[in-house]
C-alpha cells in the first residue's frame, strides 16, 4: 500500500485556527478564577502553552499549564506491554474547584482523553473538566466530545492525521495521510 499525504493547513492558516481556539476558550472562561490547561504529551503540551500565551495577550486570567503522560492509564497496555516509555512529568496540582481543560492535538477514538480523565480523577475533583483539540477526526470508541475544536476533519478509520508544531517539528502543519 502507498500512503498519500495531503497538507490540510499550514503556517498562517494553522495560526488563525489556534487563535480562534484560544478566543473560544477565553470567551467561555473570562470570569473563571482559576483555569488549568493540561497538555497531553507531547503535542497537547505545545498546544496548551500556545493557548495560554494567546489568552494572556488579551487578559490577566490566572492560567496554569501542566503536562500529562497518560501511558499508565492506557487501555491497551496488555497489547503494547514493555515497549511503551513513560515520561516523568511534574505532578498535577490539586484541581479541586478549578476549571480544567484537557488539551491534545488530535481527537480520534477518545481513548487518550479517557486515560487523561482517569488521571485527573486521581488528583481531585475539578469544578469542570472540558476538552480542547486542534483536530477532531471522529470515529469515537468512547463517549468523549471536544468542547473546543479547531477543525473537524472527515477521515476514514485507517487514515492518520499528523500535526506538526514549530516547537517540535520545525514547522506548523496538519497533514492527512491516507493508505490506498
Amino acid at each position: 500500500m502507498i500512503a498519500k499525504s495531503q497538507v490540510i493547513l499550514k503556517d498562517q492558516q494553522m495560526k488563525r485556527m489556534v487563535d480562534k481556539l484560544a478566543n473560544d476558550i477565553y470567551e467561555s472562561h473570562k470570569k473563571t478564577k482559576k483555569l488549568v490547561l493540561v497538555g497531553i504529551l507531547s503535542k497537547g503540551e505545545v498546544l496548551a502553552n500556545r493557548l495560554k500565551a494567546l489568552i494572556n495577550q488579551k487578559s490577566d486570567l490566572n492560567i496554569e499549564v501542566y503536562q500529562l503522560d497518560i501511558t499508565i492509564f492506557r487501555d491497551d497496555l496488555d497489547t503494547k506491554g514493555p515497549s511503551l516509555e513513560f515520561t516523568q512529568c511534574s505532578p498535577l496540582p490539586n484541581i479541586n474547584d478549578c476549571h480544567v481543560i484537557l488539551v491534545d492535538d488530535v481527537l480520534f477514538e477518545g481513548r487518550t482523553m479517557r486515560g487523561a480523565l482517569s488521571s485527573l480523577l486521581d488528583v481531585g475533583r475539578a469544578k469542570k473538566i472540558q476538552t480542547a483539540v486542534l483536530v477532531d477526526r471522529g470515529h469515537r470508541a468512547m463517549p468523549i466530545v471536544a468542547n473546543y475544536m479547531g477543525l473537524y476533519l472527515e477521515t476514514r478509520v485507517q487514515d492518520f492525521v499528523r500535526v506538526r508544531f514549530l516547537e517540535i517539528d520545525g514547522e506548523d502543519e496538519i497533514v492527512l495521510e491516507s493508505l490506498d
